[in-house]
């Protein structure tokens, strides 16, 4: 009944109006609402950008390695006894075969001129012949004599034989002639078998003089190489036993050249051969190459590090290199390989991550980037950045990825 009424019922012109002016009065303040809610865009911020730059680098092989001399040895006594002289000290400079240290020697003087004249004596035995080298066996007094008689011997046994073979002389006289010579044939052979032993005695004599020798020789301790005197061992009055324990006296390494020990990884095993050149730094000399050679290539690799023993050899004429230095190793395996480089202060790292901000249109794009080498205060970059794009240098902390920006 009320529907009918309402539908039926006319509305007043002024009361339309009224609901018309309502609605809309409404509808605006519903937008100007909407209005308010949204929020106002981000400003855009102000940033400077430089350009990746290509650069024409040197592509090498980076690991570490430490200095080592290029000779070192112990210089040890050789004969026992006291130390009388000592040299040189730590660091002291010397010559191969320069005297470094004195053992006491007149135990060995006397035991030269002892053996002296144990071979004069076994030479005495041999007569004139025994005053020369090599001795004539035949020139010996005794067996001299016992060819002598050997040769009369023979001539009476052929003057036998022919008396007989006339009838001069009968076969008894021939049969004792030639008996005699069987005699003095033994007696010569004896005889040479005892100069023969005479002389065996004299070379043991003569052997015997050659050891007294060395062992006074030895008695002054020189040096095998030249180079510098790394650690000493003994001081001035300390006893060295011939028989055993510590005989060490001094250490000795040589230092031009001096060599690089490094280890390469197995990635890069291929690419290393002897004679290739190399450089390395260290840091007691930083931004200074020093260069070297691969001499040596191991040929094994560490089965626990999968890594390659290779040593090279650099000239050190100064002395600046030491023994037991760091050393940062580059291989060199190719140049004028093309890369990428921008300035380090460009790049963001965050918990181990690299990235760069890129200028493009009108917004910062966030990139992840993988490092190469340094180069004063650029960096290269060996992937996610191309040559010739827009690197953004500053505000890098108030940076989003997709952010407004504007490049002054």
């Amino acid at each position: 009944m009320t529907a009918f009424c309402l539908r039926s019922a006319k509305v007043s012109p002024w009361l339309a109006m009224a609901l018309l002016a309502l609605c809309a009065s409404g509808c605006s303040r519903h937008k100007e609402t909407v209005s308010a809610a949204a929020p106002a865009p981000p400003p855009a911020i102000e940033v400077k950008t430089t350009t990746a730059a290509k650069r024409l680098i040197r592509k090498s092989i980076e690991t570490v390695g430490s200095l080592v001399p290029d000779e070192q040895v112990v210089v040890a006594g050789q004969v026992g006894g006291e130390i009388t002289e000592l040299t040189v000290d730590v660091g002291s400079a010397v010559k191969a075969g320069q005297v470094i240290a004195r053992i006491s020697p007149k135990e060995y003087e006397l035991k030269l001129q002892q053996a002296e004249a144990a071979l004069a004596q076994a030479r005495a035995m041999l007569g004139e012949a025994g005053r020369r080298d090599p001795i004539d066996i035949d020139a010996a007094p005794m067996a001299r004599q016992a060819r002598a008689a050997l040769d009369d011997a023979r001539a009476q046994m052929e003057r036998a034989e022919r008396l007989v073979a006339s009838g001069d002389l009968p076969r008894q006289r021939w049969d004792t002639a030639e008996a005699n010579y069987r005699a003095a044939e033994a007696r010569y052979q004896a005889a040479r078998d005892e100069t023969v032993m005479r002389i065996g005695v004299v070379e043991q004599r003569q052997a015997e003089v050659r050891l007294a020798r060395k062992k006074l020789e030895d008695s002054a301790v020189r040096a095998p190489i030249s180079g510098f005197v790394s650690v000493r061992h003994k001081s001035r009055g300390d006893f060295i036993n011939e028989q055993g324990g510590n005989r060490d006296i001094v250490t000795i390494v040589r230092l031009d050249p001096i060599r690089v020990q490094a280890n390469v990884a197995e990635i890069g095993v291929s690419y290393v051969k002897e004679g290739m050149p190399t450089r390395f730094t260290t840091d007691a000399y930083p931004g200074r190459d020093f260069p070297a050679r691969v001499t040596r290539i191991s040929p094994v690799l560490n089965q626990q590090a999968r890594l390659l023993m290779v040593e090279a050899v650099a000239p050190n004429p100064q002395g600046l290199l030491k023994p037991g230095m760091f050393a940062r190793v580059y291989v060199d395996i190719a140049s004028d390989v093309p890369a990428v480089f921008v300035p380090l202060s460009a790049v963001v790292s965050v918990a181990g991550v690299e990235k760069v901000f890129v200028a493009a249109d009108g917004k910062a794009v966030e990139r992840r980037v993988r490092l190469g080498k340094r180069d004063g205060a650029d960096v290269e970059i060996t992937e996610g950045l191309k040559a010739g794009e827009k690197v953004i240098t500053d505000n890098l902390d108030r940076l989003t990825d997709g952010m407004p920006i504007k490049v002054s």
